[in-house]
């Protein structure tokens, strides 16, 4: 029971007979429980230091008012030098100077019971301790707990602020010794908004893959005030769509817009991902390939965007003019010989589409197309000619 005090066992049994047996002494609670003395003295001076055990009200005039001591008091033991009981018989108290508990005549000099030297006023006995309520001493030791809390709590915010101080400064050590790093983007809104940070800290260039097929209404419709923007500053804006864009009439528009107003249009028939690259500063990428709604991770890191740089260059080099008629080679458009690439890759028709940025429907009308070209009957044949006349 007494556990949570932090006690012992030997201390819970001394505790407990003394609420069965009021006023056991301290022969008694060795004889009752099998104790040395040593130990029921110490445990009772560690149920007084947590407050279970206080001095009985009905020996308390025996005490001498200016310093009350008691032969079993824990809080004022005897001085160690002189480790005398009150009931010694070995040093009895001198004859020539007899001290009664309620002397008047020496008011300035009390006498202490454990001093052989001097005599000494009657001492409390054992049974002078009586328990006290376990409701109380949980009192005391919940204040004390809390106190000790309240000190670890103020240690704990001191640490907190110096590994906060230090996190800081390693951060501005890092960023300046490696760039600013990796900053994670969750959900479309939080894309919109860096997005439009963006736009505003462009000085002279935005590159960009725009891959999925034909634009939605919504992503036109946010997109365009950041291209007047950009535009309107006299950034170079560049974009590479999917060929498949030149199949939708809105699209179109809105892509010879741009063209129109200064910006450049490329397609190609297939893109790796979405992409944003900021004056080759700052490059924002899907976090996850296939769903780039999910969000965005903002890299920053110089190496790392030189990198997505270099891609971007590959691909624009590659890619054809919006304009133009897309490259179409001994009867096969660059849209179609991507399909045919994939195909060999082993991608199911769904996959296909996907990459290609067109409906399902549109992937199997374009295979079918590019079959009746190559005079193919089977998939397999499909291949076999599609490398007989090079498009593999």
């Amino acid at each position: 029971m007494l556990h949570i005090w932090e006690v012992g066992d030997a201390t819970d049994a001394v505790y407990r007979e003394m609420i069965r047996c009021p006023g056991i002494d301290v022969a008694g609670l060795c004889a009752r429980l099998g104790l040395p003395e040593t130990d029921v003295r110490s445990s009772l001076d560690r149920l007084a230091d947590s407050a279970l055990i206080r001095a009985s009200w009905d020996t308390a005039d025996q005490a001498p008012p200016a310093h009350p001591v008691h032969s079993a008091d824990p809080v004022h033991p005897a001085p160690p030098a002189h480790p005398v009981h009150s009931a010694d018989p070995v040093h009895p108290a001198p004859p020539a100077h007899p001290v009664h508990p309620a002397d008047p005549v020496h008011p300035a000099h009390p006498v202490h019971p454990a001093d052989p030297v001097r005599p000494a006023h009657p001492v409390r006995p054992a049974d002078a301790m009586q328990p006290v309520s376990p409701r109380l001493g949980f009192q005391a030791l919940l204040a004390r707990k809390q106190a000790e809390i309240a000190v670890q709590q103020q240690a704990l915010e001191e640490t907190r602020l110096k590994m906060s101080s230090l996190i800081d400064d390693y951060v501005a050590e890092y960023t300046e010794a490696r760039g600013t790093g990796l900053e994670r983007l969750h959900g479309l809104s939080a894309v919109r908004m860096r997005l439009e940070e963006l736009a505003a800290r462009t000085e002279y260039e935005s590159l960009s893959f725009a891959p999925g097929g034909p634009q939605t209404p919504d992503n036109r419709s946010s997109s365009t005030p950041l291209l007047r923007e950009l535009l309107a500053r006299s950034v170079s804006v560049k974009t590479v769509y999917l060929d498949s864009i030149r199949n939708d009439p809105d699209t179109v528009r809105h892509a010879r817009w741009l063209d129109d107003n200064g910006g450049e249009i490329r397609t190609v028939p297939h893109l790796p991902f979405r992409m944003q690259i900021v004056d080759r500063k700052a490059a924002l990428v899907p976090l996850h390939l296939e769903e780039s709604a999910q969000g965005a991770l903002l890299i920053e890191e110089p190496s790392v965007v030189s990198i997505l740089c270099a891609l971007f260059d590959m691909v624009w080099t590659a890619a054809a003019a919006l304009s133009s008629d897309a490259g179409v080679t001994e009867g096969v458009s660059p849209q179609e010989r991507e399909l045919l690439r994939l195909l060999a890759q082993g991608l199911t028709d769904e996959a296909v589409a996907r990459k290609l940025g067109v409906s399902l429907r549109t992937e199997r009308r374009m295979l079918t197309r590019v079959s009746e070209h190559l005079n193919a009957q089977s998939r397999f044949q499909l291949g076999q000619r599609a490398v007989e006349a090079g498009l593999l």
